[in-house]
């Protein structure tokens, strides 16, 4: 029932010239992103040790699965993804989540 309002909504919406649409679409991108990372469940007692990201791949999994879509089809770099998503999650979250340092050893 949701998927159906919402995509009557998407589509009542849609503006015919290409510049308005692709500015809709990249704000309703940048909501959904916007909405896994505030469903991260993450422990605000203590900071996250680096040991447990010491690796490219366990700082990609402690970021959402549509923000790391999103990074890897802008920026080249799987460092620079990483280290780019994290920032994003702890200025998006900055009270309620405690980003790792991300380093390789």
């Amino acid at each position: 029932m949701a998927s159906a309002i919402l995509n009557e909504k998407w589509y009542s919406e849609r503006k015919k010239e290409i510049e308005g649409e692709s500015l809709r679409i990249v704000v309703a991108a940048a909501k959904l992103v916007k909405a896994q990372i505030r469903e991260l469940v993450q422990d605000m007692d203590c900071y996250p040790p680096s040991t447990q990201f010491a690796d490219i791949d366990t700082g990609q999994q402690w970021v959402s699965a549509l923000l790391n879509a999103f990074m890897e089809n802008v920026v080249c770099d799987e460092l620079k993804q990483v280290a780019l998503s994290h920032c994003i999650v702890q200025a998006s979250r900055p009270l309620s989540i405690i980003s790792p340092i991300f380093r390789l050893q």
